[in-house]
């Protein structure tokens, strides 16, 4: 079987723990990897820090007898803890066009921001109106 690509070493760092997520599924799915191997390839390619990080957290278990879904589920709960709609929305609605950022960049960073939260039906028209008032260039705007 064809190794499509390395799982990268899992270092331990929550600012992109979602994304390390969907690349150890991903991984797992591309290589056709067999459920009993998951858990302890990932554990192979998780760094001193972050696999300290995991024994804490599964205190007084240890990762050997817990599944890669229980894995993932514990350091999720630890990197993504329910977060607040109300700070949520304030980081949305405070968020305008950066200096040298392109429109396409702000568009992905808008979509980011209300992917992470629940506005109801209508994030189309949110994201719509908040770029137009966010792009703080007067002659895009119109």
């Amino acid at each position: 079987m064809p190794l499509y690509k390395r799982l990268e070493l899992f270092e331990g760092g929550g600012s992109a723990w979602w994304s390390k997520e969907e690349q150890v599924h991903m991984f797992f799915q591309a290589n056709d990897t067999l459920e009993e191997k998951q858990r302890d390839i990932f554990l192979a390619s998780c760094r001193t820090q972050a696999f300290s990080l995991l024994l804490d957290l599964l205190k007084p278990a240890t990762p050997h007898t817990k599944t890669l879904s229980e894995l993932l589920t514990t350091l999720h709960s630890h990197f993504s803890p329910a977060s607040s709609t109300l700070m949520e929305r304030f980081r949305f609605n405070n968020r305008s066009r950066r200096e040298g950022e392109s429109l396409g960049q702000f568009v992905a960073a808008l979509r980011g921001l209300v992917s992470s939260w629940a506005y109801g039906n209508q994030p189309g028209s949110l994201l719509r109106d908040h770029f137009v008032c966010g792009i703080n260039n007067p002659t895009m705007q119109i």
